[in-house]
């Protein structure tokens, strides 16, 4: 089962706005998730040394 790329506020301040946006939604979460994805794999391209 994939993971989803949560939020998660580190002061009360940051839970607050968590809370009040709707940071963890579903939808967003699995937005994220396909982001984070597309950025490792270009991060994993770049750092291979070209032949």
């Amino acid at each position: 089962m994939a993971q989803l790329a949560s939020v998660h506020g580190k002061t009360q301040r940051g839970e607050k706005t968590e809370q009040l946006l709707g940071l963890n939604r579903t939808d967003l979460r699995a937005y994220r998730s396909k982001q984070l994805k597309k950025l490792w794999f270009i991060a994993q391209r770049a750092s291979v040394p070209a032949p």
